[in-house]
């Protein structure tokens, strides 16, 4: 059996940050690489912070991103990313995301990148930054510097008129995280998420209100089964609710867990 460390270095929406509280940010060890879920404005910060992980890069300290989507919580820590593998590390990202992502992501940031800043002239594309690994929506991609496959569900979530995805890991085709990025209520996601196997799953909370066409709320996560409820891990948590969504959890006698209690994976 092995093991593979979690980290959870945010778990709060982008409008918590006001209270110094940090936006999602997921780290998997896995064996002596760092895979990072997300690129919130925190991302080499908190990196920098963590003495005891192991990484190839060694400024960054991540050697690969996965991003779900182009939201400010979820990228707007990518530009810094970049400009430290290139500048400190003379080396490229490993971004894995689906090529729709990539090119939105190229279109927020192309104007500062677009110019080489060592000659001041070259002209350059995305390609030139990241090394990128593209994921398809309803197929499983494998990413074999980290000897897992990443399974993409066969749509984009119910979180933005552009294309937000959602996926499962996958070790030797046997599911060990499910994630599923933003997204309103989704029972078909859900399923997706959790189906063969009892891997924990990473799922967002971050609905002001019921019935929200972008975020969950914890009142529609509560409707779940019991053994679907003990394998949630929330995430995107508004810091001014996680209060209430703590005492609902224990008002229903729910075994739903915050994202930091995740800290292993057994594989």
């Amino acid at each position: 059996m092995k093991e593979i460390t979690a980290y959870t270095l945010g778990y709060h929406d982008m409008f918590s940050a006001r209270y110094g509280k940090l936006e999602n940010l997921t780290v998997l060890q896995i064996g002596n690489m760092a895979l990072a879920i997300e690129a919130p404005y925190h991302i080499i910060r908190s990196l920098f912070k963590m003495k005891d992980l192991k990484s190839k890069s060694s400024v960054t300290k991540i050697d690969a991103l996965l991003v779900t989507h182009i939201d400010a919580d979820h990228i707007s820590g990518i530009d810094l990313l970049i400009w430290s593998k290139v500048f400190e590390e003379n080396s490229k990202l490993l971004l894995i995301t689906h090529p729709e992502v990539a090119e939105q992501i190229w279109h927020r940031i192309r104007t500062a990148f677009e110019i080489s800043r060592i000659d001041m002239k070259t002209k350059l594309e995305l390609k030139d930054y990241v090394d990128l690994v593209e994921l398809k929506l309803g197929e499983t991609v494998e990413i074999p510097q980290f000897g897992i496959e990443v399974e993409t569900f066969h749509r984009s979530t119910h979180h933005a008129p552009f294309l937000s995805i959602a996926f499962r890991l996958l070790v030797d085709r046997t599911p060990i995280l499910g994630y599923s990025g933003d997204t309103s209520f989704d029972q078909e996601l859900i399923d997706f998420l959790a189906k063969n196997g009892d891997h924990p799953i990473i799922h967002e909370a971050g609905s002001y209100k019921k019935d929200s066409k972008a975020h969950t709320n914890i009142e529609e996560l509560l409707t779940l089964p019991i053994e679907i409820q003990k394998r949630l891990y929330l995430n995107h948590i508004p810091f001014v609710l996680e209060e209430k969504i703590l005492q609902r959890i224990k008002e229903a006698s729910s075994p739903i867990h915050i994202a930091n209690a995740l800290n292993k994976i057994t594989i």
